[in-house]
């Protein structure tokens, strides 16, 4: 076994061995679980390319969860240690063109929200002093082995018919964030969704013919004779009418207007209808619009967010409890991220022979409103504080407190401070209030005097 490019004992590689599991496995076949097992897909994940091909709204929502993720920095007790993993971070290769770890996260993440999970490389460099690049797969191509009771990771082939297993193991990063039953496929949050994505995208095509006919209409050109006689005058008053329709139709692709002539003798009438009508779409707005908040209330993200607006009754604000659960959810990709973010930049110390040194990434405050609703917010929170320092203030004046302890007790219960103050600072405050008031009343005779 490998770790990190360097082969481990023999001896300590049985010794961390595990026993067989006792449980069955829930992708077990039984009649060629003797020859070992394939985790096969529960999920169509085409499906899933395809849903957000077709409703740009299910295409935003890995979009918007990626930026909300953020980014994050470094702290290190070596500051060389930290200036390393900021340099690396932002020159290590992602995929074949581009550089910056901010690309491989994005792509990791964007392939599990979607499908369920994520597939990563560490690829090194032939040396072995350096990672060369930072490489994602498709998921669709993934497949889940089991090997010895261990389950192990490889990848469809065009010339074979079974998965290939990855030499190097320890070079593939998996990130899932939603696992069930214990299968290891993780869950999009497409999930459940087929249906009615399938009921919506329904919708949306018969709106697509209706404009067609609507918009571009066929016309149905009716010329009743009241007399037998006129058959044949009849089909040629047709004929011609027929033939003046589609001149105007190809005047009208070239922007440019033209009439029909029909001259009609007695007894002859002439009715030109549109064929089909736009009627039925107002009545699609609530079904629509019923099925659009399923779909939204899958993904977490409020409406505004997916670019959904129906003015009424619809604010593009978040309450505390939906930025809770929004946030929540946010701390939950981010901690599932964590251990990948940790191998990739350890592997590089110890690659690049700078292996023991003490860091950690921090993440970026999770941003959930705008730069005007935080200003509210603090003045606010601004506003509040100072109002219960003069509540404060005025209890002190009237000599309601009995010490030291009980105004410390009181300003932490207010969230006013957060630290424990020094000793004997509560006498210092009502030695310097009484000094302050004797200056003043001196300053005051002082003025009376001059």
């Amino acid at each position: 076994m490998r770790l990190f490019g360097f082969r481990t004992d023999k001896a300590q590689e049985v010794q961390y061995k595990p026993m067989p599991s006792q449980t069955r496995n829930p992708w077990e076949n039984p009649i060629i679980s003797s020859f070992g097992s394939q985790a096969t897909l529960n999920y169509n994940l085409d499906f899933y390319d395809r849903i957000r091909k077709e409703l740009p709204i299910l295409d935003a929502v890995p979009i918007k969860y990626n930026r909300l993720i953020g980014d994050f920095s470094f702290e290190a007790d070596n500051d060389a240690t930290r200036k390393e993993l900021i340099e690396f971070k932002e020159r290590v290769g992602a995929g074949h063109f581009q550089t910056g770890f901010k690309t491989f996260q994005l792509q990791m993440f964007d392939s599990c929200i979607s499908k369920g999970m994520g597939f990563g490389e560490t690829v090194p460099l032939a040396s072995m002093r350096d990672v060369a690049y930072l490489k994602v797969a498709k998921a669709n191509n993934m497949r889940f082995l089991e090997k010895d009771g261990q389950i192990i990771l490889g990848q469809m082939r065009n010339d074979y018919f079974q998965p290939v297993p990855f030499e190097n193991q320890e070079y593939i990063h998996y990130l899932a964030t939603d696992l069930r039953d214990g299968h290891p496929q993780g869950v999009s949050v497409f999930y459940s969704m087929p249906f009615i994505t399938q009921v919506l995208t329904r919708m949306f095509k018969s709106i697509d013919n209706t404009v067609w006919r609507v918009g571009d209409p066929s016309f149905v050109v009716q010329i009743k004779g009241e007399k037998a006689t006129h058959g044949t005058l009849t089909k040629k008053i047709a004929g011609d009418v027929q033939s003046q329709i589609e001149q105007v139709m190809k005047a009208r692709r070239l922007g440019k207007t033209r009439d029909v002539y029909a001259g009609l003798p007695d007894g002859i009438t002439l009715e030109i209808d549109i064929l089909g009508d736009g009627k039925f779409i107002e009545h699609l707005e609530y079904p629509m619009n019923q099925i659009i908040d399923e779909i939204v209330g899958k993904t977490g993200l409020p409406h505004w967010m997916l670019g959904i607006n129906r003015t009424m009754g619809m604010n593009a604000t978040l309450s505390d409890t939906q930025a809770d659960m929004l946030n929540s959810d946010i701390s939950w990709y981010r901690s599932q991220f964590d251990p990948i973010i940790e191998r990739i930049f350890e592997t590089h110390l110890i690659l690049t022979g700078k292996a023991g040194q003490r860091w950690k990434h921090v993440w970026d405050p999770i941003n959930l409103r705008d730069e005007k609703t935080e200003a509210e917010a603090r003045k606010y929170n601004a506003d509040a504080a100072k109002i219960e320092l003069e509540n404060i203030m005025a209890m002190d004046a009237m000599g309601l407190f009995s010490g030291q302890e009980e105004v410390d007790d009181l300003l932490r219960d207010s969230g006013l401070i957060k630290f424990v103050p020094s000793k004997g600072w509560y006498e210092r405050r009502v030695a310097e209030k009484i000094l302050g008031r004797i200056i003043k009343e001196n300053e005051v005779e002082l003025l009376k005097a001059g």
